[in-house]
């Protein structure tokens, strides 16, 4: 048996002609060795994800996951340890649902955040404002704030508490060299009528 012969039988899981096999790897810059991205060089879609044809598109990481690993099961995305979205090589590829995919984005730290986000209401300036005005007095409620910027007492409160936006808030409070809860205190947190 010949070595590419020994290498089809030992890998290519979804039994695809020579042919197939040929045209989808010929579209990859291999770097000589299996640690760097192998990259797709041939068509991609708008994110950047390689489009292979047979009979249809598919995406061609997902191929080479299928080539190394067989079937991809039903509702599993195959997902990018190197966040390289043409990268095709086999090593840099893990299939999670879309929660794992979510959580491995956020964890790396390339999830939107604050006004990237699209649906913010807020600046990265205004939660700066928020934090500084707190710090001085000038809110002498979290409704006053809330008023201010046109939503809920609930989100002033998650900002507050560092739920929402702690990527400005943590550092300006450790910056002021104030606590969350002496923030809160300081713009009176709780009303009572």
């Amino acid at each position: 048996i010949s070595k590419e012969n020994k290498m089809e039988e030992q890998f290519n899981k979804m039994n695809w002609s020579q042919n197939d096999i040929k045209k989808l790897f010929s579209k990859i810059d291999y770097p000589g060795n299996n640690v760097d991205c192998w990259l797709w060089v041939a068509g991609k879609d708008r994110n950047g994800y390689g489009d292979f044809r047979i009979n249809k598109t598919y995406r061609a990481h997902r191929l080479v996951y299928e080539y190394y690993f067989g079937q991809i099961p039903l509702n599993m995305m195959v997902c990018h340890r190197c966040d390289n979205p043409s990268c095709c090589n086999p090593n840099h590829l893990f299939l999670g649902n879309h929660k794992i995919n979510m959580t491995d984005m956020k964890n790396k730290g390339r999830s939107a955040k604050g006004s990237k986000q699209g649906t913010s209401k807020f600046t990265e300036k205004d939660i700066a404002d928020i934090i500084l005005d707190g710090y001085n007095y000038k809110y002498s409620s979290m409704s006053e704030i809330a008023n201010k910027y046109s939503v809920s007492v609930t989100i002033i409160s998650n900002i507050l508490d560092g739920k929402f936006w702690s990527h400005i808030t943590e550092p300006l409070l450790q910056l002021l060299k104030i606590t969350k809860k002496d923030l809160c205190q300081r713009i009176k947190k709780f009303e009572f009528k």
